[in-house]
């Protein structure tokens, strides 16, 4: 290792993508909050959609994509991470991000599944005040871990109010109704395909359910989906808010 690289390893040295303690530099998480990554259940006892356990899954009944594979569940410390690379601009945590939510996909076996990435696009009023797109960010990181082409598929061409302030599956989906719309120069690229469609967070589903809607309109063969986050339906006395929980507490 060169003198420059070991002087910059002591001064910045990696952080474990969930606590953000110092690591080694050969580890993405520290061995405490492995515990926090999602791995999917046995096959007989998980949901065919978000592969979490039966009774754990938000998920409903009408989908228009078949599959959402994420590394990271929102009542866990690991939501803190996400939302710091998508509020605060904390975008070093993009590579380790993008290396869980490829583990995901590969565990899931959807990887193989899929032609092409896309992401769930942002307004141009938010894009300018945050001044990038985390959803884009991450699908850019899975695509060049996966090798697999990343195409900006659709744009947001109404805005609304932001999912996260929302406080009902339904609010949610009918926020989203014609929202968005296909890049019309790509449209040959997807249809018959399966595209992979990208988010920071998914809470009920109700954004990526719009945008694989539009996308198997125009032509789309399937569309899967892929976050860094998921939320489970809140289990029996598990009250606290993550953020007001302990790392390995």
């Amino acid at each position: 290792m060169k003198l420059t690289e070991r002087l910059l390893g002591t001064l910045f040295p990696p952080r474990c993508v969930v606590c953000r303690e110092p690591m080694p530099r050969d580890r993405l998480i520290c061995p405490r909050c492995e515990t926090y990554v999602n791995h999917p259940a046995p096959p007989r006892g998980r949901c065919r959609v978000c592969f979490l356990p039966k009774g754990q899954c938000v998920c409903g009944k009408k989908r228009h994509y078949e599959a959402v594979a994420a590394p990271f569940l929102s009542d866990t410390p690991a939501k803190a991470s996400v939302y710091a690379m998508k509020f605060r601009q904390q975008l070093d945590l993009i590579r380790p991000l993008g290396f869980f939510v490829k583990q995901a996909l590969d565990e899931r076996e959807l990887t193989e599944r899929a032609d092409l990435i896309t992401c769930i696009p942002m307004g141009r009023k938010a894009r300018r005040e945050r001044g990038y797109n985390q959803a884009e960010e991450l699908a850019k990181e899975v695509a060049k871990l996966t090798g697999l082409p990343f195409v900006p598929l659709l744009e947001k061409v109404q805005e609304a109010p932001p999912q996260h302030g929302l406080p009902s599956r339904l609010s949610r989906s009918g926020n989203l109704l014609g929202v968005y719309e296909p890049v019309k120069e790509t449209i040959p690229v997807f249809q018959g395909k399966t595209v992979l469609l990208a988010d920071d967070i998914c809470t009920t589903g109700a954004t990526f359910n719009e945008a694989a809607k539009t996308l198997l309109i125009l032509g789309a063969e399937s569309v899967l989906c892929a976050a860094a986050l998921l939320t489970r339906k809140e289990q029996p006395g598990n009250g606290k808010k993550p953020e007001e929980r302990q790392i390995g507490g």
